[in-house]
């Protein structure tokens, strides 16, 4: 079963997940991003009780600590290892994927993933996310942070395998291709936009064997900087979207 789920869903290399793990919680892109995501995700939730929730292809936990506290949070990964860590942080996490979820039909109110559709090719998007449809409740929500915009390819896509990055656009006809209406989807990172771009483009030039993921710890005051950054977008987040990121994040309701 686990050749398979890795055959679906390629794992990170395990260098990979154990340098997640030690800075998710501290470095400016983990936290800033996780706050502007569920500041973004609140209001489509406030006043549900009780929710049953899954947290697809969930790492090393971040995230579905926070998810936790607005319901009944699952994971699923597909690599034991991220699994092993959210267990020992005492989180009901089992193996599986985004096209394995292993759950009943209409059993869940909220199905997130953050950076896991990136990993899948641009021909099955509509297959996946219509599978969630699936297993949520009618009215149910679906969240998503993914990578951004084409033209900000780089390295970190080739270390991490991300093969395809999103647009506004390009997710609205996935949610309405797969039984979604689209509630909220705009851009993210977006101060940090054109340095990003430009050293990007540079990276591009040069030898693919040179490829590494931008995971890694940053330290002060540089992180203290960049993360007032993005807390700046999150104000600017709470009256409009951002027209471009270097992410995006989308919440869709089940039709």
């Amino acid at each position: 079963m686990l050749e398979i789920l890795r055959l679906i869903m390629p794992a990170l290399t395990e260098d990979e997940i154990h340098k997640i793990a030690a800075v998710e919680e501290r470095q400016w892109w983990y936290r800033g991003t996780r706050d502007i995501c569920f500041s973004l995700l609140h209001p489509f939730i406030a006043g549900r009780t009780s929710m049953d929730i899954l947290d697809v292809g969930c790492g090393t936990g971040g995230n579905l600590l926070r998810l936790n506290h607005y319901g009944r949070a699952r994971g699923i990964d597909v690599d034991p290892l991220c699994v092993d860590y959210c267990r020992q942080k005492g989180l009901d996490v089992s193996l599986g994927s985004m096209e394995a979820l292993g759950q009943p039909r209409a059993s869940l109110d909220l199905l997130t993933m953050f950076d896991v559709l990136n990993q899948a090719e641009p021909r099955e998007a509509v297959g996946i996310v219509s599978g969630m449809a699936d297993v949520l409740r009618p009215g149910g929500i679906i969240a998503f942070r993914e990578p951004a915009m084409p033209m900000a390819r780089g390295w970190h896509d080739q270390a991490v395998n991300i093969r395809q990055r999103f647009t506004t656009g390009g997710v609205s006809a996935l949610f309405l291709a797969a039984g979604f209406q689209p509630l909220r989807i705009t851009y993210l990172n977006t101060l940090l936009f054109p340095p990003i771009v430009l050293l990007r483009q540079f990276q591009r030039s040069r030898q693919p064997k040179l490829a590494k993921s931008d995971v890694e710890d940053t330290r002060e005051p540089i992180n203290s900087v960049l993360l007032a950054l993005l807390r700046l977008e999150g104000a600017a987040l709470r009256g409009m979207n951002l027209p471009f990121g270097v992410s995006l994040f989308a919440v869709g309701k089940k039709t």
